[in-house]
């Protein structure tokens, strides 16, 4: 900033040089944005002069914040050369709007990184929960009588966990924006990926679970995916997601009972309920190409961290093999990867490239 600011002053005292100033002030800006890219985005810090151990959520927060400050200077930057230039040379400013639209993108490529991290912890690590999850037997539990909350299962618990986590993280490093924008995006991929894991799991053998047959088992899974959702929602500084999870759940256990699928429906009904193709849109949408290619994802769970792992450049990841999302990626050119240890999970046993996120 001081470099371009110290440019834009040239440029305000010699009018004759403002044309060749914007040349110099696109080409700084260019130059930090690449840079930023490379070394957080491509790990390419892990290798520099710097030699970090891992490039965690903060450095990532941290990059949001950079480029969210450039972001915010560039118009005054844009007014002030204009101001310098003559008219018919205005056309040259064209590349500061150019450079706008690249900081743009490199701003929502940073909050879609969160969400896929949060995605490979819920598809790879916390999948393994569902077995052996009976919801018949879990309708026999009875409501935690301190506070009237509602025990989930291991499965829905990881990720009320690591989501909690993320966000213990970020709040206090984004501003509020992003911060909403980001647990937006999480949520809407939460509300469109967990019903399917569920309906993987039960039609994969090699999991010990299926869907609950009893109707006392239907309005329990029901019920913790409701607890789910309004923990979430309650997370401070974010926009109250309109969970379509539990609509499509009753739809697909045959609760056709309307007093039933209401007593499982969110508490927070801002907007109109959302079935789980719609909530999939949606997080399209807003999270635009939620995965990017060079560096693929890993994550660990609980007090494991998760990490950003950097690939090959062909769409595999070092020394691991690649599992495709075709549900959320568009074109699968990223891949996640389960960095799980059973044994404990160590990052260090992972690969030496490794990016955590605690």
């Amino acid at each position: 900033i001081e470099m371009v600011m110290s440019n834009v002053a040239c440029a305000a005292h010699f009018q004759t040089l403002a044309s060749n100033v914007v040349g110099k002030v696109s080409e700084i800006l260019r130059l930090f944005n690449s840079r930023a890219t490379q070394l957080v985005l491509g790990a390419g810090a892990i290798h520099s002069a710097a030699r970090l151990k891992s490039i965690n959520a903060k450095h990532l927060a941290l990059v949001t914040q950079c480029v969210g400050v450039v972001q915010s200077i560039l118009p005054h930057i844009r007014a002030a050369l204009m101001a310098q230039l003559p008219s018919k040379q205005h056309p040259l400013l064209s590349d500061l709007d150019k450079i706008k639209k690249e900081y743009a993108e490199h701003h929502d490529k940073v909050l879609s990184k969160f969400v896929s991290i949060i995605g490979g912890i819920v598809e790879h690590s916390l999948t393994s929960r569902i077995s052996n999850t009976n919801f018949d037997e879990r309708a026999k539990l009875n409501q935690n009588e301190s506070d009237g909350t509602i025990e989930c299962c291991p499965f829905l618990d990881g990720v009320i966990t690591n989501t909690r986590k993320m966000h213990q993280v970020l709040f206090s490093l984004l501003p509020s924006e992003d911060l909403m924008d980001v647990f937006s995006r999480i949520f809407a991929h939460l509300d469109s990926k967990i019903p399917k894991i569920f309906l993987a799991a039960d039609s994969d053998q090699k999991i010990q679970f299926a869907f609950p047959i009893a109707l006392e088992g239907k309005k329990r899974i029901i019920l913790e995916m409701k607890a789910m959702a309004n923990i979430l929602n309650n997370l401070s500084d974010v926009r109250p997601w309109d969970f379509g999870a539990m609509k499509f759940l009753c739809r697909r256990l045959d609760v056709e009972n309307e007093e039933q699928c209401d007593e499982a429906e969110p508490v927070n009904d801002e907007d109109s309920s959302k079935n789980i193709d719609e909530s999939e849109r949606d997080n399209t949408t807003s999270s635009g190409t939620p995965h990017q290619s060079g560096d693929a994802l890993s994550a660990a769970t609980d007090d494991e961290a998760i990490s950003i792992e950097k690939d090959d450049g062909k769409g595999n990841s070092l020394g691991r093999d690649s599992d495709k999302d075709d549900s959320d990626q568009e074109s699968g050119k990223e891949n996640i990867k389960n960095a799980i240890d059973e044994n404990g999970g160590n990052l260090e046993q992972i690969d030496p490239t490794v990016i955590s996120t605690e």
